[in-house]
């Protein structure tokens, strides 16, 4: 039996969209696009911020390029705050069991990147590309990640998918 050019049309998509996106990704964007649809305007305006987006190739850290390292776990600065040179540009919430109220506040701290990219204890610094609107005086590089439990009431982003 042949297939027809519709369905050898939808196999070459979907195997190129398999390599180019990871299940977790394209989960989270179609949850995101029926959360926008269900809600309207109001729906797509909570969800435009995004979290980070990475340099195409690979960053070379032990963990993956993905993440950014936590702020707390940033040699030469190792606190929960943004370091020098660098500025909050954005912040998201998710649902963990890590927090007593259930919900983990990340922001990122963007800028301080002169230095270029690299890996700190495993994870990338410099090297992912930050998505929010309100920016950081134009820099867009993440820095760094700053963590912390807060109560729902306290979010404005959910993502269900970037808790790590």
């Amino acid at each position: 039996m042949t297939d027809t050019r519709l369905e050898r049309y939808s196999k070459v998509a979907t195997a190129r969209l398999a390599r180019s996106v990871s299940r977790r990704s394209f989960i989270g964007r179609v949850g995101r696009g029926a959360i926008a649809a269900s809600l309207g305007s109001a729906g797509a305006a909570l969800l435009a911020n995004n979290s980070a987006l990475a340099h195409t190739g690979g960053c070379g850290c032990a963990d993956g390029c993905g993440l950014s390292v936590s702020c707390d776990n940033l040699p030469g600065h190792m606190q929960n705050s943004c370091p020098s040179g660098s500025c909050g540009c954005g912040c998201w919430c998710c649902s963990t069991a890590g927090c007593a109220s259930g919900y983990r506040e990340w922001c990122d701290c963007c800028g301080g990147c002169s230095g270029g990219a690299g890996c700190a204890n495993g994870k990338p610094t410099c090297y992912n590309h930050a998505e929010w609107s309100n920016g950081c005086n134009g820099h867009i590089h993440v820095k760094c990640r700053r963590k912390n439990c807060v109560p729902q009431s306290s979010c404005g982003v959910i993502d269900p998918d970037d808790c790590a």
